[in-house]
């Protein structure tokens, strides 16, 4: 009966290319050798790609194992393969044999190399000494699944004061008026502005890093030189400015730099960049304001703010514009807020 490598080892440790070698010097004279060398080739693709599974194996009562596993056809995805190989305890590929049609004994198909050939990456990479029993889960804590709860319940219920019962006031007539308090309300941004840090918050050059190729066209490093070469005082301004993120300054700007939101996507490309970087450009014109995950945020961005500060008033807490990377300047971030708390600082981000 077949055993399965993920529940019990194949002891052939010492099995390598080696072995695979000698098995087809008994037949390769009368078949050519380079017809040999062309599958045990092609066997080494067939299993880099991972075209072979479930390899699997009867344990030896005569001083061979008998190894077989799955081998997908190359060129039909519902069609496998079962080749079949017995190799003795010292490693001598005794026979092999393939249910493809050239794979009567002895075979020299390329399912049989990959076969072979995933024989000797087990051995090499030691997976016979892998742990397979399951880890005991006993002793650790059970998992404990959040019901998702509406803002208000979880920072705390709204207020219940209703404002003024006379809604006749004439606002227009604000403008006659000069009081401190009026003063101190237009200017409550700027002054906590000035009691925070301005951002970005780091210690380097005030000129940013060129490391863009030297084969960019004229358009392209005008382009670069107009964007992403900006000194920190630049960078100031423009967080600055951008406080309020709705407006059009600050979308433009996210246009053209990479967020947090393009990061996965980026990260795990591996080929087609340029298509990559045509849906990135796209996606940065779409409003997702209308996602009920998105629009949630952004309805109660404010409530945080003003719950955090009422829960801890000796923090300063301000909103933050478009934080542009000192160095890196392509890539952006938008944080919910900048908090102080004495000579510290955190990032607020409400999700």
């Amino acid at each position: 009966m077949y055993k399965s490598v993920l529940e019990n080892p194949l002891c052939l440790e010492g099995f390598e290319l080696q072995h695979i070698l000698e098995y087809p010097e008994n037949f390769s004279n009368s078949t050519g050798n380079n017809s040999v060398v062309t599958r045990m080739k092609q066997g080494l693709e067939l299993y880099n790609d991972k075209f072979l599974s479930d390899l699997r194996f009867v344990i030896p009562e005569d001083g061979k194992f008998t190894i077989t596993a799955d081998v997908r056809a190359a060129m039909k995805k519902r069609v496998k393969y079962q080749p079949v190989s017995e190799v003795q305890t010292d490693y001598k590929v005794l026979q092999a044999q393939c249910t493809c049609a050239v794979g009567v004994v002895p075979a020299y198909c390329k399912h049989v190399f990959t076969l072979l050939h995933a024989i000797s990456d087990y051995s090499k990479q030691k997976l016979y000494a892998a742990p397979t029993a399951k880890l005991q889960t006993w002793h650790q804590p059970k998992a404990v699944k959040t019901v998702p709860l509406p803002c208000q319940e979880v920072f705390g219920k709204p207020s219940t004061y209703e404002g003024p019962s006379n809604t006749n006031f004439n606002w227009g007539a604000l403008k006659d008026f000069s009081l401190p308090i009026f003063d101190a309300c237009m200017e409550s941004v700027e002054a906590k502005y000035k009691l925070t840090i301005p951002l970005p918050a780091v210690a380097c050059s005030n000129i940013g890093i060129n490391e863009f190729p030297d084969d960019l066209t004229l358009r392209k490093m005008l382009f670069i030189n107009m964007h992403y070469s900006k000194d920190l005082s630049e960078l100031h301004e423009i967080e600055k400015k951008t406080v309020e993120q709705k407006s059009l300054e600050w979308q433009n700007g996210r246009k053209i730099h990479l967020t947090g939101s393009n990061i996965k996507d980026i990260a795990t490309r591996v080929k087609d960049f340029e298509n990559l970087a045509a849906s990135i450009r796209r996606k940065k014109d779409m409003d997702i304001s209308f996602i009920p995950a998105v629009a949630y945020g952004i309805q109660n961005e404010e409530y945080v703010r003003q719950w955090y500060i009422a829960r801890n008033p000796q923090c300063v807490v301000r909103k933050t514009g478009l934080v542009i990377h000192p160095v890196y300047q392509y890539i952006a971030a938008s944080p919910d807020g900048l908090i102080k708390s004495g000579d510290d600082y955190m990032l607020l981000e409400i999700k």
